[in-house]
């Protein structure tokens, strides 16, 4: 058997049993447990969109950041807006501009700058 320990969707037991495939599986019980493993997907998600981004890998993640929101209970009309707001002060990224040089370090930590 393989081992993993990673998130699956919730029909992948009945495809994998239609399909003649023996799988174990377990509910992820504790909140930080739960958190760990979809920071884990997507992750994962992300490192498998690789240079060939398809439709279906953006909507992996897409599904995964869903997940996410729903599990943290926020506000999709509060996360547009602070969206919105972001896009305003900062901009988006569809000038393609690329951080080459800084005299200060740059990240979220030290700036809101990127």
């Amino acid at each position: 058997m393989l081992h993993y320990n990673k998130l699956i969707r919730d029909k992948v037991p009945q495809v994998a049993k239609r399909k003649g495939i023996t799988i174990k599986y377990r509910t992820a019980d504790a909140d930080e447990e739960f958190w760990f493993l979809l920071k884990n997907k997507l992750q994962e998600e992300v490192t498998e969109l690789g240079s060939d981004a398809d439709m279906e890998a953006i909507v992996d993640i897409m599904e995964v950041i869903d997940t996410m929101i729903e599990f943290k209970k926020f506000d999709r009309k509060m996360l547009q807006a602070v969206r919105e707001n972001k896009t305003i002060e900062q901009g988006k990224f569809s000038n393609r501009l690329v951080l080459e040089e800084s005299d200060q370090e740059i990240g979220h930590e030290q700036s809101q700058l990127v």
